[in-house]
This record gives structure tokens, C-alpha cells and sequence, in this order.
């Protein structure tokens, strides 16, 4: 009786053990996922502020100005790539729209040499798929949807913001998990 207990005590132990261990596993991926998600947007937000930055090396040369959105516009869905030359990220425009991504890839997360996590085929390839969405805002927010234009809309007054819609997929026990967050940026300069 004694040994009957003892066994099933220890098999108690060792399904919580293992139950914990999996749910540890989803929830590093999960964190993984939201971090990603934020990058995405972090990096869309420094790039307008590096645009605020450069501003224009003369009123009179407006070819050569950087303006808010330069970088960031127009509104469509991008991936996230590292130009070894400028030493800098910017917005890769996708061909397809993100279900596709996911089946030729195109949105797969790589981590490069460096240690960066990046879209365009570093020498490492992770489980998570990610892309943004920019949606222009309009100055009139009558216009397409409270302001806010999602694809193949425009603003016909002046753009003074941009959403970004982040997203994050990956595949875990037998079915996509997502993590998707929004956040607006504008031209508040």
C-alpha cells in the first residue's frame, strides 16, 4: 500500500513538473512573439524621429528633405530588414498580403550575425513569421474609417499620422498563435 502511494505521489510530481515545463515553453514564446511586435513599431517610430532629425540641409533643396513619413509611407504591409551599409533598419514592402507571407516565407524572422532579429534571410531562421501594416490617418476624421485608412483607401486631406498595425505568428501545437498590436504615430512636430 505504502509503495502504491509513494508511486502515485511521484507521479503527481512529475506530471506538474512537466505540465509547468510546457506551459514555461508557451509563455517564453509568447514573450518572444510580443517583443518582436514591438520592435516593429519601435523601429517605424525611430525612423520618424531620425527623419525629424535630418530635417532639411536647406529651405531652398526640398529634393534632398527628410519629412515625417519619409521611410514609413506610403500605407501598405512591409517586413523588417537591416541595411548593412547605412547600419540601419528599414521597411521591406511584401508583395503578398500576410496569409501568403506565411507560405513562401517571405515574413519568416532570421537572426543574422549580430544578434538582430531581421526578415531578410539571416543565417539563423526562427519559428516566428512577423510583418506591419501601415494605415494612414487623416487630418478629417470623417474620412475612411474614424480617420483611419486600411488598404487600398486613401486620405483626401492631409496625412498627419500613420497607424501600424504588428503582428507576430508562429506555429504551436497544431495551429498558428498570434500576437498582434496597434499603435499611432504622428506627425507632431
Amino acid at each position: 500500500m505504502a509503495i502504491g502511494i509513494i508511486i502515485m505521489v511521484i507521479m503527481a510530481f512529475l506530471s506538474r513538473t512537466i505540465s509547468f515545463s510546457s506551459y514555461q515553453k508557451q509563455s517564453f514564446r509568447r514573450e518572444q512573439a510580443l517583443f518582436l511586435a514591438k520592435e516593429n513599431i519601435e523601429i517605424a517610430r525611430n525612423i520618424r524621429d531620425s527623419n525629424w532629425l535630418k530635417g532639411c540641409a536647406s529651405l531652398t533643396d526640398s529634393e534632398n528633405c527628410f519629412y515625417w513619413d519619409s521611410g514609413i509611407s506610403p500605407a501598405g504591409r512591409y517586413v523588417i530588414d537591416y541595411d548593412e551599409n547605412k547600419e540601419g533598419f528599414f521597411l521591406n514592402e511584401l508583395s503578398a498580403d500576410f496569409s501568403q507571407c506565411l507560405v513562401d516565407q517571405s515574413c519568416r524572422v532570421f537572426i543574422d550575425a549580430n544578434g538582430r532579429y531581421v526578415n531578410n534571410g539571416g543565417s539563423e531562421p526562427t519559428e516566428f513569421y512577423r510583418a506591419l501594416e501601415l494605415r494612414p490617418i487623416c487630418k478629417n476624421n470623417q474620412e475612411c474609417q474614424n480617420g483611419v485608412c486600411f488598404s487600398g483607401q486613401t486620405c483626401q486631406s492631409k496625412i498627419i499620422g500613420m497607424e501600424i498595425f504588428s503582428f507576430v505568428k508562429w506555429w504551436e501545437r497544431d495551429f498558428w498563435r498570434t500576437v498582434e498590436l496597434t499603435e499611432q504615430i504622428y506627425d507632431w512636430r
